[in-house]
């Protein structure tokens, strides 16, 4: 644990005392291998926003609440109380909301799995049509 202390104050004096070179080294770097950095950064952002998207899909049940589909990619995060939008407005979007959603807590009562036909249902028609009786 010493040696951990030790070679990490070792590297901050380092970097303080080198800053300008290092910056100038990693900025070159960075430009020459611009589309690597990017598709990494890509690639990155994408696991993490689906490991946060699982997350809170496998707290919330996995399916859709209202017709029981589970198919991974029709499914969405719906609010129940239909404030979503106050709340991307307030938050952002994406990994912002969902690290959100996850620190204060993920709560059925406020969220809900939504496969992408019921939560447009919902939006436009006040309702899923598998919650309606329908009249023969």
């Amino acid at each position: 644990m010493r040696d951990k202390v030790k070679a990490r104050l070792w590297h901050q004096a380092y970097y303080a005392k080198h800053k300008e070179r290092l910056l100038a080294y990693h900025h070159e770097l960075y430009t020459k291998n611009k589309e690597e950095y990017q598709a990494k950064e890509r690639q990155y952002h994408k696991s993490k926003y689906k490991a946060l998207r699982l997350q809170i899909f496998n707290a919330l049940g996995n399916r859709c609440s209202c017709c029981g589909e589970s198919q991974y990619e029709f499914l969405t995060i719906d609010h129940i109380n239909s404030d979503g939008a106050k709340e991307r407005k307030d938050i952002g979007t994406g990994i912002d909301l969902f690290k959100h959603i996850i620190a204060q807590g993920i709560t059925k009562e406020r969220y809900q799995i939504l496969c992408q036909n019921c939560n447009t249902a919902k939006y436009y028609h006040k309702g899923c049509p598998h919650k309606k009786k329908v009249l023969v």
